[in-house]
């Protein structure tokens, strides 16, 4: 059936009453089981699932349709889009969250800047788009649907009765079969299995990679703490000629990993650098465990509470070899 334009504004707007209203229901969940002393864990997570299902999904069919078509106003456009960034490094910090306090306000927090970002749409781009007799307010819809069901994999050429995304429906069972592994003492079993999922959706869905570093995160916190050998190598004695330090801790959680990785590939065989961190980086070495076994070195040199260091080196090419 064709649409009007008047009937894909309150498509688009009533969609984002229901992100809005989403997000609050999930957020006040959050909240009660925080203010009862439950265990948050399970409820932010839901949080995240449907931030980056949902939300994310629809703001990333938004910029390819209908913030092109109003790139007229292109102060409007990048305020939007810095918006989006503001609200991707968001949803990794909540996934990242060091205690159920700071969940709770990082889930609030996320759920007011939806709102005032999807009321700012509305307003100020949706609206006068509608009015602009150049623009085709229903056949951006239509493309944004498109997008949608492309990046969910849910082409109905493919398979009509197809309602989710078959590599999220397994991701999300996956999280639950290595959380229950690790709950039940093979943490590092668990964290190893999705450090390789991690590896292959870093580049294909980085959507779905956000989610796996959360459960990377999660699975740390849920396993028995282990006592860490500390290198004789600290950063006072001994240490390599030259070696850099990367303090990470005023970094948002969603590019420290990328700055490390970046980091580590701009060493050479035999260099390293210091990492210094807020909490013990285990998901970290997972990561690296799945993408460069046997060409890293890793030497905790300080073992918290308040500040981890880890010198991080690729092993020299004769003895990656052997």
């Amino acid at each position: 059936m064709t649409r009007t334009a008047h009937e894909a504004f309150e498509a688009i707007t009533a969609h984002h009453r229901e992100l809005d209203e989403g997000l609050a229901r999930r957020t006040s969940v959050v909240r009660r089981v925080v203010d009862g002393g439950g265990d948050h864990r399970d409820a932010v997570a839901d949080v995240v699932a449907f931030l980056v299902d949902e939300v994310l999904t629809h703001a990333w069919a938004e910029e390819q349709t209908l913030y092109r078509a109003g790139g007229n106003d292109g102060v409007l456009v990048a305020q939007l889009l810095d918006e989006h960034q503001v609200l991707v490094t968001a949803v990794e910090q909540l996934a990242t969250a060091s205690d159920a306090r700071d969940a709770r306000a990082r889930a609030e927090s996320i759920a007011a800047l939806l709102r005032a970002h999807v009321t700012r749409e509305n307003e100020e781009l949706i609206a006068p788009l509608l009015a602009d007799e150049h623009e085709d307010l229903a056949s951006l819809l239509d493309q944004m649907h498109h997008l949608t069901e492309q990046r969910r994999g849910d082409d109905a050429s493919v398979d009509e009765s197809a309602e989710s995304d078959l590599v999220a429906t397994v991701l999300a069972s996956l999280i639950q079969a290595t959380v229950a592994l690790a709950r039940a003492g093979e943490s590092e079993r668990a964290g190893s299995l999705l450090a390789s999922v991690w590896t292959e959706l870093r580049t294909s869905r980085p959507d779905l990679a956000v989610r796996a570093t959360a459960a990377l995160h999660r699975v740390a916190r849920s396993a028995s703490p282990q006592p860490v050998a500390l290198s004789p190598r600290t950063r006072d004695a001994n240490s390599p000629a030259g070696e850099s330090v990367l303090d990470v801790r005023d970094l948002a959680p969603a590019g420290r990993h990328e700055s490390i990785f970046a980091a580590y590939g701009a060493l050479a065989s035999g260099q390293s650098f210091e990492l210094v961190n807020d909490h013990d980086p285990t998901p970290l070495r997972y990561q690296f465990e799945a993408e460069h076994d046997g060409e890293f070195l890793w030497d905790y040199l300080e073992a918290g509470p308040r500040v981890w260091r880890v010198r991080i080196g690729r092993v020299t090419r004769a003895a990656a070899s052997h």
